[in-house]
């Protein structure tokens, strides 16, 4: 398949859609929900456990990461707005709230810290950072919306009233993304009490802005403008979609990875992934925004044609995972391409492609017949049909080469940056978008 517009569109009838999301239903109840809760529940100590080997055994100290803790939340809320009558899904959403709200949360400056460990003690200097806070942010929404507590709401907002009085950028718009733990932004390295200094925890060289926090601050935003009436949430959301559309795409499609401060391009490889998560997302958000329809549907359009052009894997399915805006090259006798096939990556193509495929009037592309594909892909490949769940990236490298994968490390069903919320939330919309459901209806 290619992205040539030549095809035609081959639509999926009402038959095979409810098909397709039963069989996302399935997996999104066995693979997903039923592997993660009550499993990942830290009764000891408050909180989500993280660490988990192939076989969902526990292995490690499972730190406590406030994007792994937000993110369960997030997930466990969203499943019980699906499952309403479900109680160890209340229960989860209910814990993963007491954990943010009494723990993760600063009693003193205010703000989530961004790493503890198990028994609570703040790590990585007392640092926070704005990636973390915006999933917080997001998570007390969705427990809002699930539960009706309107303490997770006035969180959500203390959240966002401390973020955006210490993180944005007044000169510049958008947000600095590491703190110190008052709330001042580390834009310098010599003033950053982490190792490597030049990084901050999520590999974004410090001093610079990326595409990886602002893209999840749309989405946060998205969230909390829909459940507030604050017309400063709307304001940054507008700021921030503005950014991201204006100033963070290539004319072809490719969307820059990282920033100076003031929004200059940093020459970089392209992550697939993110262009075709952020596409959705600027496609959500700009449902509420009043401005510029036409000019956030081409930009999306031209993101998702780009992943789906320069990262699709033709022969076996499933997005690579990063390359050059050009998609894989040699140079100099040396392929430029970074080929792994990441879960969340694939959850991400997934997603946006029921998205595009239920929302687009008049297609250009057979958003249909890829997310067949897709599916087929995340079947075959990535969740584990021995010991269910999904795994850390497609096994389509050859078997005996994954079978050792299985003993690695990196390769372990769940870490402090693998929690089960990007593979939930996209089978719960395939769902949900499959059978027609408005948001948040129960399955």
């Amino acid at each position: 398949m290619d992205c040539s517009g030549e095809s035609p569109v081959v639509r999926m009838d009402r038959d095979e859609r409810m098909i397709l999301a039963a069989a996302c239903e399935t997996a999104l109840r066995r693979d997903v929900l039923q592997v993660w809760f009550p499993r990942c529940i830290d009764a000891a100590h408050g909180g989500f456990l993280s660490d988990f080997d192939y076989a969902w055994r526990s292995r490690g100290p499972h730190q406590k990461l406030l994007e792994f803790q937000a993110r369960q939340t997030w997930l466990a809320a969203r499943a019980l707005q699906a499952y309403p009558a479900d109680p160890a899904l209340r229960s989860a959403t209910l814990h993963g709230f007491r954990y943010l709200r009494e723990v993760m949360w600063d009693a003193g400056p205010g703000g989530w810290f961004h790493l503890l460990a198990r028994e609570g003690l703040p790590l990585e200097a007392e640092t926070k950072h704005t990636h973390g806070m915006a999933y917080a942010i997001h998570a007390c929404v969705a427990v809002h919306e699930a539960t009706g507590d309107v303490d997770a709401l006035a969180l959500a907002r203390d959240g966002f009233e401390w973020l955006d009085m210490h993180a944005h950028d007044d000169v510049h718009g958008g947000y600095y993304g590491l703190l110190a733990r008052d709330g001042t932004p580390i834009t310098d390295p010599r003033r950053n009490p982490l190792t490597p200094a030049e990084l901050d925890p999520l590999g974004t060289h410090v001093g610079l802005k990326d595409v990886n926090v602002h893209s999840d601050l749309i989405e946060m935003l998205t969230d909390l403008s829909r459940v507030s009436a604050d017309a400063r949430h709307r304001a940054r959301l507008e700021e921030i979609v503005t950014i991201v559309r204006d100033r963070m795409v290539a004319g072809n499609g490719a969307l820059h990875m990282y920033f100076e401060p003031d929004w200059k391009p940093l020459p970089d490889l392209v992550r697939y992934g993110y262009e075709i998560q952020a596409a959705r997302r600027l496609a959500c958000a700009q449902i509420l925004l009043a401005g510029s329809p036409e000019v956030t549907r081409r930009i999306v359009l031209l993101l998702v044609r780009h992943a789906l052009r320069r990262a699709w894997d033709p022969s076996a399915g499933g997005i690579l995972y990063a390359g050059s805006a050009f998609g894989a090259r040699p140079i100099e006798g040396h392929m430029v391409s970074v080929p792994a096939k990441l879960w969340w990556v694939q959850a991400e193509a997934l997603h946006t492609l029921v998205f595009m495929a239920s929302h687009e009037e008049n297609p250009e592309i057979d958003y249909w017949d890829y997310l067949r594909l897709q599916w087929r892909y995340v079947q075959d490949h990535v969740i584990d049909p021995v010991h269910h769940g999904w795994n850390h990236a497609g096994r389509d490298g050859g078997r005996r080469r994954f079978r050792a994968r299985w003993r690695d490390p990196r390769y372990r069903k769940g870490h402090v940056w693998k929690d089960g919320s990007h593979e939930g939330m996209a089978l719960l919309h395939c769902v949900r978008l499959l059978r027609g459901l408005s948001e948040g209806a129960p399955l």
